[in-house]
């Protein structure tokens, strides 16, 4: 078929896609998915994934990052730092976690589960923002909130699709290839904003003189450019350095006139990358994994909502804002087919169609469950009026809390200069222990040196013992700090309760040690390339994890309960 009978195919299709979606009140990617699957191989095969259509997908993916990355604002995490934090974490914990266990009973191997469940963990910053157009039941701070949440949800996407995309698809991964993969991507994203940043904002100084927006535009669209290629040469995906160069030129003065100029070139080009994933999604992959295609998909909305309801509810006190933000972070997205796209090379089943599908259904049932009133009211009415009660009050408590931690408060800066350093000294650690490893290996290549036995052995495992007891002492040194001055605040805020706050501060740094534990033991397994079986046991950490929640739901219990006494005998 001619490339022009292929583009005109295409162009009427996306325009199909569109209108039946703005027709039934859904996203457009909803559209684009659905004509993507009628005219590509697996349906009608009126377009058989020609160069063309796969060139505009591959331009699609990268201005789609582009854009999203323009849309990184820092000033929401500022504003809902600490708050966006927990309920990211909380979001990202809850629905890997039950994802992957999931995924390890319908017998996926452990990489599969890992893969799937920070696929499934992930929202659509796309598909939310066309979700809360127009909705009147979620108040603007709820939404810059939700939109924070969004952007760190995007970094750890980020971070997770440079992990994927630098690993080589040669059928297994070795911890020689985990561990440059990691030491590639921590150096890429630190060159990237430290060094490069500063380039970057002289070209636009200069640029801005010439007073010309299309001179602007042709600028952020060649710095986009430019980036893909850097990612690319480093053997990472192009649409990662686009993200790059739409985060580091967003916070520009000079961009921030011509950027309502430059998105609507990202969306155009973006509807192909979204219909040429509908081209890969087949109804014969769906029917025969229909099963762990909708248990998964119920199960992660189920997780989605739970974690973003209760964790809005908590932070901002509002019922049916909690209920309706959590109804919009349902959908898989974007990143979710980045993601599946590039860990194709290590999945042996249809993970892109999978994705696809996921896409589909979450963001169906999402737009469904939206324009449904009656949905958020009876899941309102189905919530116990102490509950809601307790809900508040521990709101309230967690609020004044919180005020401390974030811009302004006491512990605001103390946490943000530890967490430099720990970030600091933790990319330190990882990069010095890749580079001794990765020396190793190579001088054992060239039969130099054999470090895995003798006296090379040992000089080997106490330089890396040194490093590891360095970073402890210093990680040890700077908890210490900040568990002693969160406890000189909650003396100030609430010397009422001080040892059950004493009790629940350290059941959280259990619930995070423990936490931690659980996400860390698949890797390990990995590395020790232990059969498939033994990664069951990171139940057990799920176990003490489990019990730690249910300690720390008890204590709030005693703090709330002790609250309302002390209210009623001054009344």
């Amino acid at each position: 078929m001619a490339v022009i009978e292929e583009l005109a195919i295409t162009f009427l299709f996306l325009v199909a896609g569109f209108l039946i979606a703005m027709r039934l009140r859904l996203p457009p990617v909803v559209g684009l998915l659905l004509a993507g699957a009628v005219i590509g191989p697996n349906g009608f095969a009126l377009i058989k994934q020609s160069e063309t259509i796969n060139s505009f997908a591959d331009i699609g993916a990268t201005l789609l990052l582009f854009v999203i990355g323009i849309e990184f604002s820092l000033s929401k995490i500022i504003k809902f730092g600490f708050r966006a934090l927990l309920m990211t974490i909380a979001k990202l914990a809850i629905t890997f976690i039950v994802v992957y266990e999931i995924a390890l009973l319908f017998g996926l191997g452990m990489i599969e589960s890992m893969i799937l469940g920070a696929l499934f963990s992930i929202t659509s910053t796309t598909i939310f923002s066309k979700l809360i157009k127009d909705k009147t039941q979620i108040g603007n701070e709820e939404i810059a909130l939700l939109f924070a949440v969004l952007i760190f949800e995007d970094v750890v996407a980020v971070f997770i699709l440079a992990f994927i995309s630098g690993l080589p698809a040669t059928g297994g991964i070795d911890s020689t290839q985990l561990i440059f993969s990691i030491v590639k991507s921590l150096a890429t994203l630190m060159i990237a904003y430290i060094i490069i940043q500063k380039f970057i904002t002289n070209i636009f100084e200069r640029i801005a003189r010439m007073k010309s927006d299309e001179t602007m535009i042709f600028a952020a669209f060649t710095t986009a450019a430019l980036f893909a290629l850097l990612a690319k040469i480093i053997g990472l995906q192009p649409s990662i350095g686009a993200f790059l160069a739409g985060s580091l030129i967003s916070n520009l003065k000079e961009f921030k006139k011509i950027e309502n100029t430059v998105l609507p070139f990202g969306a155009f080009f973006s509807s192909f990358f979204f219909l040429s994933i509908g081209m890969l999604v087949s109804a014969s992959t769906i029917l025969s994994n229909w099963l762990l295609i909708l248990t998964i998909v119920i199960i992660s909305m189920i997780a989605k909502f739970a974690s973003v309801s209760i964790s809005t509810y908590t932070l901002n006190k509002n019922g049916k804002s909690a209920i309706f933000a959590g109804l919009t972070m349902l959908s898989v997205g974007e990143f979710s087919l980045l993601i599946a796209k590039e860990s194709a090379k290590f999945v042996k089943f249809d993970i892109v169609g999978l994705a696809g599908s996921a896409v589909f259904l979450t963001s169906l049932l999402s737009a469904i469950f939206i324009t449904t009133k009656s949905v958020e009211t009876n899941i309102f009415r189905t919530i116990k009026p102490k509950t809601r009660d307790d809900g508040r009050r521990f709101a309230a408590y967690l609020g004044r809390i919180l005020k401390e931690i974030e811009p302004g408060g006491g512990l605001f800066n103390v946490y943000i200069k530890e967490l430099k350093n720990l970030v600091i000294y933790a990319a330190t650690f990882i990069i010095i222990n890749g580079a001794l490893f990765l020396m190793a290996t190579m001088l054992e290549s060239f039969n130099i040196i054999n470090f895995s036995q003798g006296l090379p052995f040992i000089i080997r495992a106490i330089l890396h013992m040194i490093t590891f007891v360095a970073f402890g002492v210093i990680a040890f040194k700077s908890l210490d700090n900040v568990i002693s001055r969160t406890m000189t605040v909650f003396r100030t805020v609430d010397n009422r309760h001080i040892e059950l706050d004493k009790k629940l501060f350290y059941s959280a740094i259990n619930l995070v040690i423990t936490m931690i534990l659980f996400f860390v033991t698949p890797l390990i397994i990995s590395l020790l390339r232990l059969p498939d079986f033994f990664s069951h046991i990171t139940i057990v950490p799920l176990i003490f994890a489990l019990l730690i929640v249910w300690d720390i739901i008890k204590t709030l219990q005693k703090i709330i309960s002790n609250g309302t006494e002390i209210k009623r005998r001054f009344r």
